[in-house]
């Protein structure tokens, strides 16, 4: 893990070095703590450096920016390959001097080996930048899944990239400003669009991408494409043997590190998979791994009239005693302060919280994993689109395809099988095809809001119409999707949590991998059949079937699913005055009271629930409209300017 930092003067000033130093000293946190973990290469005009928290046993080797083609190439890159020994063959590198290359050694030898091409040879998690002397280009480029930040900006004379936006702000030419519209898509629940930050003037290379930087303008570029040609077996049982290999290949490469391996387990499938395949893994060497479950308080008991389970202990405990060289801990947020959440959010991920309320046992789970002197910590955040993926979309890819038989067994098993009620499968199958504003008529009909922006949004009256009108297009478009091929592929592409894994880095020294973002087993997962996920009316059949040797019968058996942080509203009540507070402070500044609905919150905390919290309508208002736009109005105000800047006038930089 690394902070990175580069700028170009185009003017040709001699200052690059002292300006590549004030941005790696921006992003101190998140980098290494001794100056030697710092270094940089600079030549007049431009600089790019690097701040490393040692955490392979190969980083030992990292000297810093690695030069390349007797000078020309310089990289700098916040990488973990887990292809070293691959791609060292088909490059050409020796096993014993393979053994003194850090992994942006290998890039290096990637790069030069196969130039722009190499990253499609790349497995695992990176970030880099590389400058071309000869061409006078610099790129920008992340893994195909975003595990590493990357931001740039380009205007005004300058261009510079850094991994955290802290960095650009270093700049005196780039002022440190939120973007309204982003917060403005963030209150309304949008997916991030394309390079738009939260940072007015500051750009993020996507998930996938590369950017290359040059005098004649901007070039983007997807460099990852999966391919969509489903697999044929010719056996069911052969799809479960492929995807248990790529399991234990992906967790397997994710193993590497210079300390301890924890991981989260809840009861669900996707932790438990990779929390019991390290177990099954390590066992082999003799080695350990510490398990963390969040739980509510003992004496617990939902108020929300969710069917969800709200402890998820008991099944994490079962999976833990499955596996003897497992150590299993439980966490809580009680005492914990929600508004400290918002703060240490803010302070770590430099971003609003899009769950707020799943904050306090995340970060929890870091400090236990701390405690116990984890490096790594194994997530399986991805799993909903990859291993455990429902195969719902297969109800609508039947209609589609006019295989109205198929379709009347699967949605007939569902009923009888998955405890779904036919209104369920009926909005399955047919919303896809059908107007979202009538599907929005129907849940209110029957008494089912929405939890999202569409149905409940504290964005100020003025901004409704046009963010509105926005978010109804992107739904829509969402909603079309008859595809599970496009539909997973697209949640993919939605995620960034670049940020995320940085936060866990800079507030306990957590190294956050999630196997189940491996790019060969989610390339195998996309072109799986639906026939396969969705199966005899269950959902999540491969994994279920994947995972029968490695957690126990009462987890595979579990239809329910786990509600995070069941005890939110237990948490928001005692920070009720504290909550009063911070919307005065919203409403004070200028950026914030112009994007959010100031009035309505202040009523909202003023008008508390009384009768207790059972309802969609009362999560859907407070669990996600409220503490939403609490987070966005704390970040709006967090910046020095009240007023936005205006972006420069367009300049050479145009983008083709």
């Amino acid at each position: 893990m690394t902070a990175l930092a580069g700028v170009w003067l185009l003017d040709g000033r001699p200052e690059a070095a002292s300006r590549c130093r004030a941005m790696l000293a921006a992003q101190a946190m998140y980098g290494g703590a001794d100056a030697a973990d710092a270094a940089e290469w600079s030549n007049g005009d431009i600089a790019l450096g690097r701040s490393l928290v040692r955490q392979l046993p190969e980083d030992r080797f990292d000297r810093g920016p690695v030069l390349g083609g007797e000078g020309r190439f310089v990289l700098v890159g916040d990488v973990r390959l887990d292809n070293r020994e691959e791609i060292a063959a088909q490059v050409g590198l020796q096993r014993d001097r393979l053994a003194l290359l850090s992994d942006s050694d290998v890039l290096m030898s990637a790069y030069q080996h196969w130039r722009d091409d190499c990253l499609e040879h790349l497995l695992g998690d990176f970030a880099f930048a590389l400058w071309d002397s000869g061409q006078r280009t610099l790129m920008l480029a992340r893994d195909a899944s975003g595990q590493r930040p990357l931001h740039y900006h380009v205007g005004g004379g300058v261009v510079a990239f850094s991994t955290m936006a802290a960095g650009l702000h270093a700049l005196p030419e780039i002022d440190a400003a939120p973007d309204e519209e982003r917060l403005c898509q963030f209150v309304m629940s949008a997916p991030g669009i394309g390079e738009r930050t939260f940072s007015q003037g500051v750009r993020r290379v996507e998930a996938g991408h590369s950017v290359v930087l040059s005098t004649s303008g901007v070039v983007r570029r997807r460099h990852w494409n999966p391919v969509r040609e489903p697999i044929r077996f010719s056996r069911s049982n052969d799809y479960v043997d492929a995807m248990r290999e790529q399991l234990d290949l992906a967790v397997g490469r994710r193993l590497r590190s210079v300390g301890a391996i924890g991981a989260q387990l809840s009861g669900g499938l996707d932790s438990s998979a990779v929390a019991a395949t390290a177990a099954r893994l390590l066992a082999g060497s003799g080695g350990r791994i510490s398990a963390f479950t969040a739980v509510p308080r003992s004496e617990f008991m939902a108020d929300t009239g969710s069917d969800r389970m709200s402890d998820e202990g008991a099944l994490a405990g079962d999976v833990a005693a499955m596996h003897p060289n497992m150590d299993w801990f439980t966490t809580s947020s009680v005492g914990r302060s929600l508004m400290q959440d918002l703060t240490d959010n803010l302070t770590f991920a430099a971003r609003p919280a899009l769950n707020l309320s799943n904050v306090g046992w995340i970060f929890d789970t870091y400090e236990a994993a701390r405690t116990r002197g984890a490096k790594v910590l194994l997530t399986g955040n991805a799993g909903n689109i990859t291993l455990s993926y429902s195969g719902f979309e297969r109800l609508p890819e039947l209609l589609r395809h006019g295989r109205l038989r198929c379709w009347a067994l699967e949605a007939k098993a569902l009923t009888a099988h998955a405890g779904m009620s036919w209104r369920g499968v009926a909005a399955m199958s047919f919303r896809p095809f059908g107007a979202e504003r009538l599907w929005q008529c129907a849940a209110h009909y029957f008494g089912r809001a929405e939890s999202n922006g569409m149905s409940f949004t504290l964005l100020a009256p003025a901004r409704l119409p046009a963010a509105r009108r926005a978010m109804a297009a992107t739904g829509a478009a969402r909603r079309q999707r008859t595809d599970p091929f496009a539909a997973r592929l697209s949640a993919l592409r939605r995620e960034d949590p670049g940020l995320g894994v940085k936060a866990a880095l800079a507030g306990w020294g957590i190294d956050l991998r999630d196997p189940l973002t491996d790019r060969r087993l989610v390339e195998f997962a996309l072109r799986v059949p639906s026939a396969e996920y969705l199966r005899d009316g269950q959902p999540r059949s491969l994994a279920r079937r994947v995972l029968a040797d490695r957690v126990p019968a009462t987890l595979l058996n579990e239809l329910g699913r786990g509600r995070q942080a069941a005890d939110w509203y237990e948490r928001l009540e005692s920070a009720r005055p504290a909550l009063a507070d911070e919307i005065d402070h919203i409403g004070a500044n200028v950026v914030a009271s112009r994007l959010l609905d100031v009035a309505r919150m202040r009523n909202m905390v003023q008008k508390w629930p009384i009768n207790g919290w059972n309802g969609a309508d009362r999560v859907a208002g407070y669990r996600v409209a409220l503490l939403r736009g609490l987070s966005a109005g704390h970040f709006a105000r967090s910046f020095a300017h009240q007023e936005p800047v205006v972006a420069p006038p367009p300049d050479r930089w145009s983008d083709r």
